[in-house]
């Protein structure tokens, strides 16, 4: 059977057709995108071979009339995640790009700090906790300024607004607001306290394989944007490609071999003497946003690669059938 992409989950049509027509353009022979997910019972497996290989996002539809909008997210995400974790185990011999179950690990954020450090990277000094002293304790204690951030989630519902949304952003903190702060603000799940980075400029590194493009968030330049450049993500003049790094490029490929991933979407920053620091790592991170504007350099790195990996399975495939 021919080697055959399946573009899996995407919710962004415009996206996944873009990302076909360049599989293309890179040699992929058979792109499908399947927006749609089919499972047959029994088997699962009769229409998948050692040559398939799934590109996968997780859909989110439209929010229901009945359920808050962030709630809907969640469920859908959740319901997403668990049928192409099944997928996953059921598709026989097809691969994942980024198999989703290293997706799921590599997503902790204990994980990917404790990875960065192994790799001498720096990050920020860190606490993750639900509980209110030892909290107030870290940030009085740390003698720089400090942010909070949720674990994973970026929206939550807003208490006062039924079905409205509330955006979950990273934000400065001071031991004194810490310790105000009351028993059930912490009961109901950890934050994550870390120490302010200063910052010249911040990056999205994108990563394939061995190779990466940089883009250069300059989110320094507003101070609404100083701490948390996702409150000015709509300004494109704050981005702009930049160079990578060999040294940092190499220990950011080797954090994805790590974690057995292909491709990741890595956020971090530059201090004001030139020291990078590193925050977090997306396996399923966002970027055409910022790509297109900007030329489509991500584009054809991640549609190559793609591609290259795809035609690595075939030859691997059809050595093995010699060898038989």
């Amino acid at each position: 059977m021919a080697p055959r992409i399946f573009l899996l989950g995407f919710n962004n049509a415009r996206f996944a057709e873009g990302l076909a027509q360049a599989l293309k353009s890179a040699g992929a022979k058979t792109v499908v995108q399947q927006r749609d997910l089919r499972l047959t019972a029994p088997s699962f497996e009769d229409n998948f071979s050692a040559t398939d290989l799934f590109v996968t996002r997780f859909n989110h539809r439209p929010p229901h009339a009945m359920m808050p909008a962030v709630l809907q997210r969640f469920f859908e995400r959740e319901e997403w995640s668990n049928a192409i974790y099944g997928l996953c185990h059921s598709a026989g011999e097809a691969r994942f790009y980024n198999p989703p179950m290293r997706v799921r690990i590599a997503t902790s954020k204990p994980a990917q700090l404790r990875q960065a450090n192994a790799l001498e990277l720096r990050t920020p000094r860190t606490l993750i906790t639900n509980c209110r002293t030892a909290a107030a304790e870290f940030v009085a204690a740390l003698g720089v300024p400090a942010i909070l951030k949720p674990m994973d989630c970026s929206a939550a519902p807003n208490p006062r607004k039924p079905n409205d949304t509330l955006l979950l952003f990273t934000r400065e903190i001071n031991a004194n607001q810490v310790a105000a702060m009351s028993d059930v603000d912490f009961a109901g799940s950890p934050i994550i306290f870390q120490e302010r980075v200063e910052k010249r400029h911040e990056l999205r590194v994108v990563v394939c394989g061995k190779k990466g493009v940089s883009i250069v968030v300059d989110s320094q330049k507003h101070a609404s944007s100083a701490v948390d450049w996702r409150r000015r993500q709509g300004d494109t003049s704050m981005y702009s490609y930049g160079e990578l790094d060999p040294g940092l490029l190499l220990k950011l490929s080797r954090y994805l071999e790590a974690f057995q991933l292909q491709s990741g979407v890595f956020d971090l920053a530059v201090t004001p003497d030139g020291e990078t620091v590193f925050f977090e790592c997306n396996p399923n991170g966002q970027w055409q946003w910022l790509d297109e504007p900007l030329g489509g350099r991500v584009m054809d790195l991640a549609s190559q690669s793609i591609a290259d990996y795809s035609h690595q399975l075939t030859q691997e495939n059809y050595d093995g059938a010699l060898a038989a």
